[in-house]
Parts: C-alpha cells; sequence; structure tokens
C-alpha cells in the first residue's frame, strides 16, 4: 500500500531542488523516473511517496513562509466558504514545520490580519487545532458590545483590589 501514499509538496519539493542547483534531469535520475514525471511533479503539485523519498532525502522537507501558508489557508476558506478548524499537527505538515513555533504563528496571524482573516487557537483533549474565519464573520457572530453599564460596577472592586496590593 505504500506505493499508493501521495506526497502533496512535489511541486514545493522541486522547486527548492532546482533553487539548489538540480536540474529535472538530476531530479529524474535521483528518482529514478522520467522527466516528464518530473515535469508532472511540478504541475500537479503531486507524486508518489515513494517516487519522491530519494529527493526529500537529500533536500529535505520545504519549509513554507508564513505569507504562503496564510494563502494557502484562505484558499481553503474561500472553497468552503466558511471558517473552519485544522489540528495543529495538519497546519505544521502544511507549513513544512515539525514544531509550529510562536515565531511562525505571529507571522501567519500577522499575514491573515493583513488580509481580514483571523486565526485563533484552541485545545480540546490533548488534541491542539485552529480556527480560521473571516474578519467580518467573526464579528457578525458576536454582536453585542459591551456599555459602560455592563463592567461598571467591577471598576470598585478592581480599584479595591488595588489598594490592597499597595499596602502590601
Amino acid at each position: 500500500m505504500e506505493s499508493r501514499k501521495v506526497n502533496t509538496e512535489a511541486s514545493q519539493l522541486v522547486i527548492t531542488a532546482t533553487n539548489k542547483g538540480m536540474s529535472y534531469q538530476d531530479i529524474a535520475d535521483l528518482c529514478g523516473v522520467s522527466l516528464g514525471s518530473v515535469k508532472r511533479w511540478v504541475a500537479t503539485g503531486r507524486a508518489r511517496e515513494v517516487a519522491i523519498r530519494p529527493l526529500v532525502k537529500k533536500i529535505g522537507r520545504p519549509l513554507l513562509p508564513a505569507e504562503k501558508v496564510a494563502e494557502i489557508l484562505i484558499e481553503i476558506y474561500s472553497k468552503r466558504g466558511r471558517r473552519f478548524r485544522i489540528k495543529a499537527v495538519d497546519l505544521g505538515r502544511l507549513a513544512g514545520r515539525v514544531q509550529l513555533k510562536n515565531s511562525f504563528f505571529d507571522a501567519l496571524e500577522d499575514a491573515l490580519d493583513a488580509r481580514n482573516y483571523l486565526i485563533v487557537r484552541g485545545y480540546d483533549k490533548e488534541d491542539y487545532f485552529f480556527f480560521v474565519i473571516r474578519f467580518g464573520q467573526f464579528k457578525k457572530g458576536i454582536s453585542y458590545t459591551l456599555q459602560k453599564k455592563d463592567f461598571e460596577k467591577y471598576f470598585e472592586a478592581v480599584a479595591q483590589e488595588i489598594d490592597i496590593a499597595d499596602e502590601d
């Protein structure tokens, strides 16, 4: 069954390899496939996992920048037409990362925010995930804005806590 697995990063892998000086023919020779297969990988973005494995071993997995990951998430959102949830492990795989560091996540948040999208972290029974939602849909879902009367009774309690803290 392993020969049926598909690598959906094939196009990015070939582009990365060519940026490192390899030709399509070099990639074909390394992977034991025809030149046409490599061209098809670039065109479709897909390759049999077993065929492209030598290239992965040679150059490693491509790391997508946060901007590119944001574009992909927005494309998924556009196709679905609504918010969605993605597991942290799948987001990491999409970005080509084993671990999602805060610096990458911050850059992804900024890239999505610049396009009026939000990404929200969540946790559910030992499973981290993210919600991606268009800002307008998020705002529409939260229609009530707190008024001063809703929270002014808390000002007195906060002021008392501050006075107590200052005494210590």
